[in-house]
């Protein structure tokens, strides 16, 4: 394959694959995989990252990806990708392909448990966009739940509880729906998602209610 391609032309070869990457033949499958490992490759990259990471969710789709290209393509991007330096589409495609992953493919990731919830948090940490936010509280409840998180209780926690209290207020002209009430649910769910968070939570729970924020409170 000829290395010097154009990303966005890629992609539109992925998507356009369709019912060939769905057929049962092994050499289809083995397809997937090159075109898989072409994309964890080219993540050096930093201006094709974004379209690189579009066309990765777009290979997760089909029938022939598989756990071990899952994993292949999770550990390229937490090592390769410095996500909170790219824009807020970019970073949704991490968190979309993070959210496909573990719903296809949890028992695989289970074999890297420790390095992708540190990877994860690495992710995380200082995304502000609303909508990034929303996708990242449902991956936090889906990550302790579906994984051995002892290792990183505490970045974990940090990292979520950060947002602790929500001060989001949507434009009048927002486009997007997403409320502060919706923030706080997915905030709180996510600090009610685990018994390890306590003894983190409370002392700080504490200090802020006794504060004069309304927010907090």
């Amino acid at each position: 394959m000829y290395v010097g391609i154009n990303p966005t032309k890629l992609l539109a070869l992925v998507q356009g694959l369709g019912e060939y990457l769905t057929s049962d033949e092994a050499f289809v499958r083995s397809k997937v995989a090159v075109l898989v490992e072409f994309y964890c490759d080219r993540l050096t990259d930093q201006a094709c990252v974004p379209e690189l990471l579009k066309g990765l969710l777009a290979l997760s789709k089909f029938d022939k990806f598989t756990g071990v290209d899952c994993v292949k393509a999770v550990k390229a991007i937490l090592a390769l990708v410095n996500v909170q330096t790219y824009q807020q589409t970019a970073r949704h495609f991490v968190f979309l392909f993070f959210e496909s992953s573990i719903k296809r493919f949890v028992s695989n990731l289970r074999t890297i448990s420790s390095d992708f919830v540190f990877g994860f948090i690495q992710c995380l940490d200082g995304e502000k966009d609303p909508r990034n936010l929303m996708l990242a509280f449902t991956l936090i409840k889906m990550i302790i739940q579906e994984f051995d998180i002892a290792q990183h209780v505490e970045d974990l926690f940090e990292v979520t509880f950060c947002y602790f209290p929500i001060t989001f207020r949507p434009p009048p002209d927002d486009p997007y729906g997403i409320t502060s009430e919706h923030l706080k649910v997915g905030l709180r769910d996510c600090l009610a998602a685990t018994p390890y968070f306590a003894k983190f939570a409370l002392p700080l729970l504490l200090e802020k209610l006794s504060s004069s924020s309304g927010s907090a409170k």
